[in-house]
């Protein structure tokens, strides 16, 4: 029996092993509904939805992984709203490191994309590039497509911006795609402005005009139409007045802020020199070098044909300036080799990968086998016990049963002896009576009341024998005997013993 505890001791304790590394791994808690709910609208894009719903969370937490939640929320809404910048570099880079340690995948890949969108608007673009990868890495692995719409786009417009544009195109490609497949009206909208864009690249302007068109008609079916459709009627403004179909660009241009580069492009092609000039003059300084350049170039050759050689030398000075600081911001091969040093890395990581997952494999083959043989050493250990036990417990039964007829066998055997002698001693007596011999009848008489009283003891010690049995099998230590005597550990006490 002690042999039987043992083993099953060590079969507890091999289960509990397997448990305790089955769950080492750090388990996420349970956020607040509203923060959930507010993530989620804003990852489908409805804004309202999420910007109520988190206006309408203001609790205050001492659990560090609900305000962290709630940090990443927020920062969400910011990346939403295009309102990232290098102020939230610090907060979201923490985050990153916290999802990372804690390995909470998904939310680690979303601060993952904010801090490459954030390092994108700083124009960082080797970092942001370094982040996005990650993030795409990510999605693909857990299927997640509307974190691979979001990156997909953040992809595009990184090398669009770069003026690296037959990298943009898959990536915008991509991004239409499954804005189509999740049939979400605001990323088709945005997705077919990246289309836009791409047939732009490949100088297919028919192309480019219908899905500029279809950004803005997707746009106005939304309820942020100023998240789209502004800027997909500037671009297709601007595609009018490149294949100068100005009549066109000028049906459907507002006069604004965003559209200021296109009235300076239409008047430079209706010859209105002044115009262009003033709209050239007061676009520096507002896009970036490579646009800077562009004006630049075009004021040269304007304020030369208005005869104005001083003010075009001027410009000229500021546009080798400008083609300077442009060659030394330029981050294009850079940006090319740390694409090409990640998919190396990624092979190099995916291989590491499963080399530790078919290591951990097989340890875990290892495990279940050596529990699968324990087990079934404890069971044929635990069954023989049982058989024995049980073998023991009918032998005793056997035994007792035996005992007991054969004691009941010498009673009935001894009272019917006693009745044969009591027969022949009444005989004897009335024939004594009949002679007249007293002492004979005296001496007989005597002898029958030993007989009777000997059959009443024999009887009254049979009612005992059966009296005490039925107290014994109705008794508390023969119940307990008899519902624990399967159980390895069963043991009496000394006092039950």
């Amino acid at each position: 029996m002690r042999v039987t505890f043992h083993f099953f001791r060590l079969y507890i304790m091999l289960w509990t092993t397997v448990i305790l590394f089955d769950s080492c791994h750090t388990r996420e808690p349970e956020y607040p509904a509203t923060l959930v709910e507010a993530d989620s609208a804003y990852m489908q894009g409805n804004r309202l939805v999420g910007d109520s719903l988190l206006e309408a969370y203001n609790h205050i937490n001492d659990n560090t992984a609900v305000d962290m939640y709630h940090q990443l929320v927020k920062i969400e809404r910011a990346f939403m709203y295009g309102k990232l910048d290098e102020n939230q570099y610090d907060v979201v880079d923490f985050l990153c490191r916290y999802y990372e340690r804690n390995g909470f995948i998904d939310k680690f890949a979303k601060a993952k994309l904010f801090l490459g969108f954030i390092c994108q608007m700083s124009q960082n673009y080797p970092d942001a590039l370094s982040n996005y990868l990650v993030v795409e890495s990510i999605a693909k692995k857990n299927s997640d497509n509307r974190l691979l719409c979001l990156v997909s786009r953040c992809q595009g417009d990184l090398y669009f911006a770069q003026r690296i544009l037959d990298n943009s195109i898959p990536y915008y490609r991509r991004y239409y795609q499954l804005a189509i497949d999740m049939k979400d009206t605001l990323r088709m909208a945005l997705s077919a402005f990246g289309m836009g864009r791409v047939y732009t690249i490949q100088n297919n302007a028919d192309s480019t005009i219908y899905y500029y068109k279809q950004s803005v008609e997707w746009g106005r079916t939304i309820r942020h139409k100023n998240t789209v459709v502004p800027i997909s009627l500037a671009s297709l403004c601007d595609i009018y007045i490149q294949i100068e179909e100005y009549d066109s660009a000028l049906s459907i241009m507002p006069r604004d802020e965003l559209n200021m580069e296109n009235w300076a492009y239409w008047h430079l092609g209706q010859g209105h020199l002044d115009s262009a000039a003033y709209y050239f003059q007061h676009l520096l300084g507002k896009h970036g070098w490579h646009a800077e350049r562009d004006y630049l170039r075009e004021l040269v050759n304007l304020e030369r044909k208005r005869g104005n050689l001083n003010k075009a030398l001027e410009y000229h000075n500021l546009l080798v300036t400008a083609e300077d600081s442009l060659a030394v911001v330029s981050q294009a091969e850079t940006t090319q080799r740390i694409a090409a040093q990640y998919n190396y890395s990624s092979i190099k990581q995916e291989r590491d990968r499963m080399e530790q997952d078919n290591r951990w494999m097989r340890k875990m083959i290892v495990a279940v086998i050596a529990v699968m043989v324990l087990t079934m050493l404890v069971l044929v250990v635990v069954w023989r016990s049982y058989r024995q036990k049980k073998e023991a417990e009918v032998e005793r039964e056997r035994y007792l049963k035996h005992e007991e007829e054969n004691r009941s066998k010498q009673s009935r055997e001894q009272l019917e002896k006693n009745q044969q002698r009591l027969a022949e001693l009444e005989r004897q007596l009335a024939e004594a009576k009949k002679r007249g011999e007293e002492s004979m009848t005296q001496q007989i008489q005597i002898d029958t009341d030993e007989l009777v009283a000997e059959n009443k003891s024999i009887e009254a010690r049979q009612r005992r024998l059966q009296f005490q049995q039925e107290q014994f099998l109705t008794s508390p230590i023969y119940i307990r005997i008899k519902e624990n005597a399967s159980q390895p550990s069963f043991m009496l006490t000394e006092d039950e013993w």
